[in-house]
């Protein structure tokens, strides 16, 4: 399978890149938008050749499961607020194994003053104890869960797309966190082209494992997002064939 791998800071702008990557003219989406065929025509953008082959995007979150966790067992409210943001945090830490110290202490070390899952009544305890009870901590946690969606939609889109057996498919990823995850993926054999979308004046970094576990890892693209919708889009239309190539592009990374 052929991933795309996209990381950044929160707020940088990934999701516009995700966007801007699933969709363009002329494309056909399918299965009530669950994913969407690019074809010649409809990737020939202003200016810019068109790409010599057919393809076939889906975006697939790593966040997608980790929320549905949040809100069925632990009571999330959907509010990407201060508390929010801190529960998915912990979840997604604790979860995927990278809490190394005390699993209270480490966030309140890192929220001091700040953190809303009152101590005064165990919230955090009660959390710990619900996910032990359901599940083993894994390095992997996240990672297996999206492969295994990747799978599945694998396979629908075999079987709902006549014709259309030639057509490379891309896995859109729009929350590369931990080199982990793109280990992972490459130990398993798939295809994983990573991009990094930069917004560096405008964005404060979180001081989290998963906020800047990438800061030192080489990327294959990095997306300078410092000047609008506009200029970003025109960058990765004309960068497109670089995006989707196959070929590894070894220890250079491109900036556009």
């Amino acid at each position: 399978m052929n991933f795309i791998m996209i990381s950044g800071y929160a707020g940088s702008g990934k999701d516009t890149v995700a966007d801007i990557l699933s969709k363009g003219p002329n494309c056909q989406t399918l299965n009530n938008g669950s994913y969407v065929i690019h074809t010649n025509e409809s990737v020939s953008f202003k200016n810019i050749n068109s790409l010599s082959f057919n393809y076939i995007t889906k975006r697939i979150s790593l966040a997608t499961p980790l929320k549905f966790i949040a809100k069925e067992l632990l009571g999330w409210d959907g509010l990407k607020n201060e508390a929010g943001r801190n529960l998915l945090i912990f979840l997604g830490d604790y979860l995927g194994d990278e809490l190394t110290q005390d699993f209270y202490g480490f966030y309140e070390t890192r929220n001091p003053g700040n953190f809303r899952f009152s101590s005064k009544d165990n919230s955090y305890f009660k959390f710990k104890d619900i996910l032990e009870s359901l599940f083993n901590k894994d390095k992997l946690f996240w990672v297996k869960i999206l492969l295994n969606k990747c799978l599945e939609a694998q396979i629908e889109i075999a079987n709902t797309s006549d014709n259309r057996s030639s057509y490379r498919t891309y896995f859109i990823i729009p929350d590369f966190r931990h080199k982990k995850e793109y280990y992972y993926l490459k130990a398993c054999g798939h295809n994983v082209k990573t991009l990094r979308v930069v917004r560096s004046n405008k964005v404060t970094p979180l001081d989290t494992i998963s906020e800047r576990d990438l800061d030192d890892f080489n990327y294959d693209i990095l997306i300078s997002n410092l000047s609008g919708l506009e200029d970003l889009t025109t960058k990765i239309q004309y960068n497109l064939d670089a995006i989707l190539s196959l070929d590894s592009l070894g220890t250079r990374t491109l900036s556009i």
